[in-house]
């Protein structure tokens, strides 16, 4: 099975906008930016790692020093996927894949991704720890 990869740490600051058009602050950009190829570590053989072209200067070094099997993805590597594993899901997430050349059936549905949203919040941790007995208290 062949997966797309994506490192996005803005991940938890899209799912708080909630809109598919997030644009993260340069803090977030500049943090995905620098971490952009970590997944190159983790991917199996055949998998293909989101990284915008900046990003994927020494790529095939890199590879090649330290035994990475997965590869930097181009213009119609991500139609052939049949998975995707992100850091993150979201709707911004979703939209970037989508418009990387991910096929829609291997993509969560927008219903999936409203559901992520939701447990997402810490209201619903609220909720389970209280459910769990832990107390809830407010820092001073």
């Amino acid at each position: 099975m062949r997966k797309a990869l994506l490192f996005n740490p803005e991940n938890d600051l899209a799912l708080a906008d909630g809109r598919a058009c997030y644009t993260p602050p340069p803090a977030a950009v500049a943090l995905a930016r620098a971490g952009a190829l970590l997944p190159m570590w983790w991917g199996d053989p055949g998998d293909v790692v989101m990284a915008s072209d900046a990003d994927c200067h020494g790529t095939e070094s890199l590879g090649r020093d330290f035994g990475l099997k997965s590869v930097v993805g181009s213009a119609g590597d991500f139609a052939a996927v049949d998975g995707c594993e992100p850091w993150g899901w979201s709707h911004a997430a979703l939209r970037r894949l989508a418009m990387a050349g991910v096929r829609s059936e291997v993509l969560p549905s927008a219903a999936s991704m409203d559901d992520i949203r939701r447990i997402s919040h810490r209201s619903v941790s609220v909720s389970l720890l209280t459910r769990l007995g832990f107390q809830m208290t407010r820092c001073r």
